[in-house]
C-alpha cells in the first residue's frame, strides 16, 4: 500500500485501490514490488466499468485514474521480487493486458450489432428455473407485477411508460458477450447498450438500477422506474421459489432470496409509497395463481412468505437499534407501511421512559388482556349499567375517526395521542365497572366494548408485548 501512495504521488495518479484485492495480492507474494504499465488508449471506447472489472478480475491489476476523475491507460500491479528488469516485467504484462482488452472490444462492438429485440429472442431459451421457465417468461411476469404496482401508485401514463419499457428489456444484455464474459456487469452494460440503442434515459438508467441493491447495504435505486422494476423482479423471484417450495434454509439461499427481500423493504422504506408489503405479495401469489404455476396452496404459500419477509422486518428494524420487545410489538399485525412501522417502532422506543405515558400503556394494556376472553365486536347501549360504560363508549366513537385519519396519513405521533384520550375513560371504567358480571348478556357486552379497542390499538402495535421499563 505504501508503494502504491508512493507512485501515486510521483505520477499525481489517483490508483484505484480495492482493499479485497489488495488483501489477496499481498497473500499471493512473498516479496511485492509495485510496478506499472500502459496499454493502448483505443481500449478507452469500451466502457470503464468493463475496462475496470478485465484489469481486477481477470489480471488482478489496479486501476488508474486522474486527478480530474478520468480513467487512464495505465494500471499498477504487485510482482513478486525486487525491482530489478521492471521494464521487461512490465513489457510482459502489457502484452497479455492489451490481449485482454482487445477481447473486451471485440465484445462491445459485436454486442451492438444485435438489437434489443433479437436479444429478447434469445432470453426464450434461458433457463431461469425448471419449474418457472426460461428468462423470457419471468420478463413477462415482472411485467405485470410492474403494471400492477405502477397503477396502484397511479403513476403517472408518461411514467408508466418508462416502467413497462423498463421491465420489458430489463434483462436483454444476459444474452451479451460481454455480460457473458463479465457477468458482473449484468444491468450495467444493459444501461449503456440501451442508451446506444436510443431508448429514453430514464428507461437506460433503471435497467441498471433494477438490480439495485446488488449487496448488503448497497445503493438503492433513484428513479421511480427503477424502483418498481427493482421491486417486481425480485418479488417475482421470492414468489415463484416459495409457490414451488424452494425455501431459504440455513446457509442454502441459492437464489438470494434473503437479500432480494430486504432490498423490497429498503425500497419501500425509502420512497415512503402508499403501499403495504402484504399487498405487493398477494398480487405477486395472485399472479403465480393465475398462471398455474404453485404446486403448493395458496394459503401455505402466503403464510410462509409473511413469514419470510417478517424475520427480514425484524432484521431490519434491529439493525437501527430498535429492541427486540418493541420489533415484536409493530410487527405483531404485520408489516404493513414499512416507514410507518419503523416511525411506531422510534416512538414507542421513546415512551419506554417517558412517565406521563404509564397510564396509558396502562389502560391500553389491560384492555388488551381482557378482549382475549372474547370473539365479540358489538356493543348494545342498552345494556349499558353505569355512565363509565357510556363515557367510554362515547370517547372511543369520538377517536374512532380521528385514530384512523391519524393512521391514514402514516403520523405515528397523532395515532398514539388518538389511542391516549381513551385511557382516563379506561381507568374510570375499569374502576366502576365489573367487565366479567354474572349476567352473560352485560359481560359480553362489556367485553365487546373492550374489544372493539383492542382492535384499534393493535393497528398500531400489540402494546402488552413491550415490556415497559418500572423505574418512574
Amino acid at each position: 500500500a505504501t508503494q502504491i501512495e508512493k507512485l501515486a504521488q510521483e505520477k499525481n495518479w489517483n490508483i484505484l485501490v480495492d482493499e479485497d484485492l489488495l488483501n489477496e495480492v499481498t497473500h499471493l507474494v512473498e516479496y511485492p514490488t509495485v510496478f506499472y504499465g500502459e496499454y493502448s488508449e483505443d481500449f478507452l471506447i469500451v466502457p470503464e466499468e468493463a475496462l475496470i472489472t478485465s484489469m481486477k478480475e481477470h489480471q488482478r491489476y489496479f486501476p488508474v485514474r486522474a486527478k480530474t476523475g478520468e480513467l487512464l491507460p495505465f494500471f499498477v500491479a504487485v510482482r513478486n521480487g525486487d525491482d530489478k528488469h521492471l521494464d521487461n516485467v512490465a513489457r510482459g504484462n502489457e502484452k497479455v493486458l492489451n490481449a485482454r482488452l482487445a477481447d473486451a472490444r471485440f465484445f462491445y462492438e459485436e454486442d451492438q450489432k444485435a438489437s434489443i429485440e433479437q436479444s429478447l429472442d434469445k432470453l426464450a431459451r434461458m433457463v431461469f428455473q425448471e419449474d418457472l421457465g426460461t428468462i423470457a417468461d419471468k420478463v413477462q411476469r415482472t411485467v405485470k407485477l410492474s403494471d400492477a404496482l405502477s397503477d396502484h401508485l397511479n403513476l403517472q401514463p408518461a411514467i408508466k411508460k418508462q416502467v413497462l419499457r423498463t421491465a420489458e428489456i430489463s434483462k436483454f444484455d444476459l444474452v451479451t458477450h460481454m455480460v457473458g464474459e463479465f457477468p458482473e456487469l449484468q444491468g450495467i452494460m444493459g444501461e449503456k447498450y440501451a442508451r446506444i440503442f436510443g431508448e429514453d434515459e430514464e428507461v437506460a438508467q433503471a435497467i441498471n438500477e433494477h438490480y439495485m441493491p446488488r449487496h448488503a447495504n448497497g445503493e438503492l435505486p433513484n428513479s421511480i422506474p427503477g424502483t418498481v422494476v427493482s421491486i417486481a423482479d425480485k418479488l417475482d423471484t421470492i414468489v415463484g421459489c416459495f409457490s414451488i417450495g424452494i425455501i431459504p434454509s440455513g446457509s442454502q439461499d441459492p437464489y438470494g432470496l434473503r437479500r432480494s427481500a430486504i432490498g423490497i423493504l429498503q425500497m419501500l422504506d425509502k420512497e415512503a409509497w402508499d403501499i403495504q408489503l402484504e399487498t405487493l405479495v398477494n398480487s405477486a401469489v395472485k399472479l403465480y395463481i393465475s398462471l398455474g404455476l404453485p404446486n403448493r396452496s395458496e394459503e401455505e404459500v402466503v403464510q410462509d412468505l409473511n413469514e419470510f419477509f417478517h424475520i427480514r422486518a425484524s432484521y431490519l428494524l434491529k439493525e437501527e437499534g430498535v429492541e427486540p420487545d418493541i420489533v415484536e410489538a409493530v410487527l405483531a399485525n404485520g408489516i404493513k407501511h414499512v416507514p410507518f412501522t419503523k416511525g411506531k417502532a422510534k416512538l414507542l422506543a421513546s415512551k419506554r421512559n417517558d412517565e406521563s405515558f404509564k397510564p396509558t400503556h396502562e389502560a391500553l394494556g389491560r384492555v388488551l388482556n381482557l378482549a382475549k376472553k372474547t370473539n365479540v365486536m358489538e356493543v348494545d347501549t342498552e345494556l349499558f349499567e353505569n355512565e363509565t360504560e357510556q363515557t367510554l363508549y362515547n370517547t372511543y366513537l369520538d377517536v374512532k375517526q380521528e385514530y384512523a385519519a391519524s393512521l391514514a396519513r402514516h403520523d405515528a405521533v397523532q395515532a398514539l395521542n388518538a389511542l391516549g384520550m381513551l385511557a382516563d375513560p379506561i381507568h374510570n371504567f375499569f374502576d366502576h365497572t365489573m367487565v366479567m358480571a354474572e349476567d352473560a348478556k352485560i359481560k359480553e357486552n362489556r367485553l365487546g366494548l373492550l374489544n372493539l379497542i383492542a382492535t384499534e390499538i393493535y393497528a398500531f402495535a400489540d402494546l402488552n408485548a413491550v415490556q415497559w421499563k418500572q423505574q418512574y
